[in-house]
């Protein structure tokens, strides 16, 4: 059972993550809200804090970027909405031992350390990058950050 989870999470997210990176778009929340009466409502509960998890730090000069529904929960260290002078940007996180994530078109399962990272080529100009989580019970968490390449 555990092994149809992780295949069939995999190709999920591959099929939900082959989108290359490309200029950046609009953002669009992870559960997008609809207004009614001027009010924000949504069909879901995920929540966006700055909240530390427990376990090792990982060097950040910005605020974590926290995505959590219900126990899960996943944090970036990376910037976000940033402009760099270079090829690569690198996405650095925390998340519980065995949840599958995706970068773009890469795929990674979490050990036991708890922590991810990709290196992602960057084009000229604006990048979305794009960040899904996924863990054994089928909760998910994503996240979209523009990164502006800025080299000539």
């Amino acid at each position: 059972m555990k092994t149809l989870w992780l295949w069939l999470t995999v190709g999920l997210i591959f099929l939900a993550g082959c989108a290359q990176t490309t200029p950046a778009q609009p953002a669009q929340p992870a559960n997008p809200a609809s207004t009614v009466g001027g009010s924000a409502t949504s069909a879901s509960t995920v929540a966006q804090t700055q909240t530390p998890l427990p376990g090792p730090v990982i060097p950040t000069a910005t605020p974590v970027i926290t995505q959590s529904k219900g126990k899960f929960t996943v944090q970036l260290f990376s910037n976000a909405d940033v402009e760099v002078n270079a090829a690569t940007y690198t996405i650095t996180g925390r998340a519980p031992v065995e949840t599958v994530i995706s970068c773009n078109k890469q795929i990674s399962v979490v050990g036991k350390n708890q922590t991810f990272n990709f290196s992602v080529p960057l084009s000229q100009g604006p990048n979305l990058i794009e960040v899904v989580a996924s863990d054994p019970s089928g909760d998910e968490v994503s996240f979209e950050i523009t990164v502006t390449n800025t080299a000539q």
